[in-house]
């Protein structure tokens, strides 16, 4: 009698398993998550790992929130109210890397940089510049704040606040890099506002195309690309001194470049990608060079919907203009 019950329970078990790991399928979907749409292509998977995929990316977008708070979770506005929390790994991780790859950056770019990027965000909603005294003010305030760990309990040293939207879109694609791997799904294509986009390891689609506007500017291979990423829109607005400003200022200068409209960052990994096409629109090109070798990445600028640098590797795998 034992043994019979036994068996039964593993075989409810070995169906609940099975229900949950349904037959491989081609699974679209575009949503709307936030201010962001999303558009999922899994050729090989099932419905228990698109609800996954799902689910990792609205976790991890919450994770990075700087503006809301939720139940449960110590997120990026959560560390900027209470100066001193207990994060998760992958939060840590991620801080830790950001800080890695900032030391090639020429002090472009800070994660400690909120209320500064706060500022130019503000500026272009009132149609207002920031004096040179307020933006400066917000640079040295970043410059004497830090970041400290102790185990996983982070701490911020200072008055300056955390920004992580400049990688939210990359970390988020990294994040379902993993878990896609992890059920062993490896033909795919994820679109997150079209700022970020990953590529499976065998994808049935074998090219991407670059655009913005709604004009083309490129059709390229990803045949042996593990994963690309589309770096950040500009928005953009004219001051009656006629320049063109933007929303993504530096650190170095504390205003913004108007050397390019758009930035393409193509490589294996999206939290380098957005880290570098964030990056970027405030280096020069010989800058930018040099730091294409180092992270082995192409990218790819324009101004006023004209090209001013392609990488010549890119170029060769362009199929069409």
């Amino acid at each position: 009698m034992k043994k019979f019950i036994i068996s039964i329970l593993f075989l409810i078990v070995l169906c609940l398993v099975s229900c949950d790991n349904d037959e491989p399928t081609e699974i679209n979907e575009l949503y709307y998550i936030e201010d962001k749409y999303v558009d999922i292509t899994l050729y090989n998977s099932s419905t228990f790992v698109f609800e996954k995929t799902k689910d990792t990316i609205d976790y991890f977008l919450k994770l990075l929130d700087k503006d809301n708070e939720y139940e449960g979770m110590i997120n990026v506005c959560t560390i900027n109210k209470e100066r001193t929390a207990l994060v998760p790994k992958e939060l840590k991780e991620l801080i830790n890397q950001i800080i890695e790859i900032e030391k090639d950056l020429l002090g472009v770019t800070n994660v400690l940089a909120g209320k500064f990027i706060y500022k130019w965000y503000h500026a272009y909603e009132i149609e207002s510049l920031p004096t040179e005294e307020e933006y400066w003010e917000c640079v040295n305030e970043t410059l004497a704040s830090s970041i400290s760990f102790e185990e996983n309990i982070i701490k911020i040293n200072g008055t300056a606040n955390i920004d992580l939207d400049y990688v939210k879109d990359g970390f988020v694609m990294q994040m379902v890099k993993e878990t896609l791997e992890k059920y062993k799904c490896d033909e795919y294509i994820v679109n997150l506002n079209g700022d970020s986009i990953i590529f499976g390891k065998n994808p049935k689609a074998k090219y991407f195309e670059t655009g913005f506007y709604g004009i083309k500017n490129g059709i390229y291979q990803i045949s042996d690309l593990n994963m690309s990423c589309a770096g950040s829109d500009v928005i953009y607005w004219f001051t009656n001194d006629g320049r063109r400003w933007t929303d993504i200022a530096s650190l170095r200068s504390g205003i913004p470049s108007d050397a390019y409209e758009k930035v393409f960052v193509v490589g294996e990994n999206p939290i380098v990608n957005d880290i570098l096409a964030f990056a970027f629109f405030n280096m020069s090109i010989d800058e930018i060079k040099e730091l294409e070798v180092k992270y082995n990445v192409e990218a790819m600028m324009y101004k006023h919907l004209s090209l001013v640098y392609r990488c010549d590797n890119l170029t060769n795998r362009m199929i069409n203009e």
